[in-house]
């Protein structure tokens, strides 16, 4: 999505988890490694009072949970059983959803799935609603990772907009495509 932005003109910066993916051309990119690191990363890019984008792409997110105690040195095989402590890591989607006053900026999240069609268009009007962004792209664990094609639907509170089969080059034209007649709809 960062790159077919970037080629439509648009000031992108893409905030990106330790990947050896090259950065698209034209886009700004900050690497993160941890939730904390990645939410001062997103508000730097925001700003406090959110002005500094007129969308936020939230396409991948951190683990919902994280040790409780991280370790530098190796963990190793013991003759016990090792315990593992898991506290939740921040919603950084539903934090900007419930800092933003106006409608700016767009909220797009993803919701990666297993559940049939019907139950992912649910669970994302619940995301919707939970944590107060514009639409949702629902899609299927088995058909969108490692492939280079996707199946979706780009989920609103009263639409549902399914994107069938298609290579993700086209799947981000049509997510923007939505993005950018949300974005012209504010300035009417």
């Amino acid at each position: 999505i960062a790159e077919r932005a970037a080629r439509r003109g648009a000031r992108v910066t893409l905030i990106a988890g330790p990947v050896s993916l090259a950065t698209p051309h034209g886009v700004t990119r900050r690497d993160v490694r941890s939730a904390a690191e990645l939410r001062a990363a997103l508000w730097a890019a925001l700003g406090p009072d959110l002005s500094g984008a007129d969308a936020l792409v939230m396409s991948a997110a951190v683990a919902d949970y994280r040790p409780a105690e991280a370790s530098l040195e190796k963990l190793r095989r013991g003759s016990g059983t090792l315990k593992l402590e898991l506290i939740p890591n921040p919603d950084l989607l539903a934090e900007v959803g419930h800092a933003r006053r106006g409608t700016r900026p767009v909220l797009v999240g993803f919701a990666l799935g297993t559940e049939n069609d019907e139950r992912a268009v649910a669970s994302a009007r619940t995301k919707l609603a939970d944590k107060r962004v514009d639409f949702v792209i629902a899609n299927h664990a088995d058909e969108s990772i490692g492939r280079d094609d996707i199946r979706a639907l780009i989920v609103g509170a009263r639409t549902c907009e399914p994107i069938e089969r298609t290579d993700k080059r086209s799947a981000a034209e049509r997510i923007l495509d939505r993005l950018s007649a949300e974005l012209a709809t504010e300035q009417e």
